[in-house]
C-alpha cells in the first residue's frame, strides 16, 4: 500500500471516529433533553380555578396577577351586575364624541356593543398592595375581552389611567368598567361575539395564581 492510501485510508477511519462521538454526543444531548423536560413536567405547579358566584365579595389572598409582589392580602371584590349597551349610543350618551369622532375620522373599526361591569372593591387592612388592572378581563370559553382603558378613563373623573389601583386601607369602591373585544377578534368573528353577548354568560377574573378566581357574571341586554 502506498503512503498515499495509507493517509487517506487513517483520514476515513479518523471521520468515523468523529461521526460515531457525534452521534453518540447528539443522542446524550437528547436524552439529557427528554429528562429535563420530565422533571420539570413533574415539578409544574398545577393550575387551580374557583368558581363564584355575583354579589358575594371574593377575598383575593396570597393571590396575584403577574408577580406575588402585588400583594393583593385583605382585597376582595364583588361583582355587582353588568350591561350591554349599543357601542356609539353609550359613547354619546356619556359625552364621549370626540373619542368617538376620532374613531370615524381615522376610519377605525369598533364593536357594536360595550359591556359596562359593576364591582365594588373593598381594602381591609393592606397598606402596600394594589390591583393590576392591567389584566382585568372577561371571559366566555376562549374569548378574551380586555378592558377598554380610552372609554375608561373618559368616563370615569376618578381613573387617571394608571394600571394599578389602590384603595385607602380599611375602604371600599364601586366602578364602572367598560370591556370591548380586541379588533382582531370582532373582525373575525364579531356575529358569534354579540350572539355570546347577547345570550350567554361571562366570566371577570380576579387574579391569576396560584389560584384562578373567576366570577360568572350575568349581562343584562339593554340595547332593545
Amino acid at each position: 500500500m502506498t503512503e498515499a492510501a495509507i493517509k487517506r485510508a487513517k483520514k476515513k477511519k479518523i471521520e468515523k471516529i468523529i461521526m460515531i462521538i457525534s452521534a453518540v454526543l447528539l443522542a446524550a444531548a437528547l436524552v439529557w433533553w427528554i429528562v429535563q423536560m420530565n422533571i420539570t413536567s413533574s415539578r409544574a405547579i398545577p393550575q387551580l380555578v374557583e368558581y363564584y358566584e355575583p354579589g358575594e365579595f371574593v377575598d383575593i389572598g396570597d393571590n396575584f396577577y403577574v408577580d406575588a409582589k402585588e400583594q393583593l392580602d385583605g382585597y376582595s371584590i364583588r361583582v355587582n351586575g353588568a350591561k350591554l349597551y349599543d357601542y356609539e349610543k353609550f359613547l354619546i350618551d356619556n359625552g364621549c364624541e370626540e373619542y368617538l369622532n376620532f374613531q370615524k375620522e381615522n376610519k377605525q373599526e369598533y364593536f357594536k356593543y360595550i359591556v359596562l361591569l359593576d364591582i365594588s372593591v373593598k381594602n381591609v387592612e393592606n397598606y402596600d398592595g394594589s390591583l393590576m388592572a392591567l389584566k382585568f378581563a372577561l371571559y366566555n370559553g376562549s374569548l378574551n375581552m380586555p378592558v377598554d382603558f380610552m372609554i375608561w378613563d373618559d368616563i370615569d373623573e376618578h381613573f387617571e389611567g394608571y394600571p394599578y389601583l389602590r384603595l385607602v386601607p380599611n375602604s371600599e369602591a364601586d366602578m364602572l368598567i367598560p370591556f370591548t373585544p380586541m379588533p382582531l377578534n370582532f373582525k373575525t368573528a364579531g356575529d358569534e361575539i354579540a350572539e355570546r353577548l347577547e345570550n350567554e354568560d361571562f366570566y371577570f377574573c380576579l387574579c391569576e395564581f396560584p389560584i384562578r378566581k373567576m366570577v360568572r357574571v350575568p349581562i343584562e341586554n339593554c340595547t332593545e
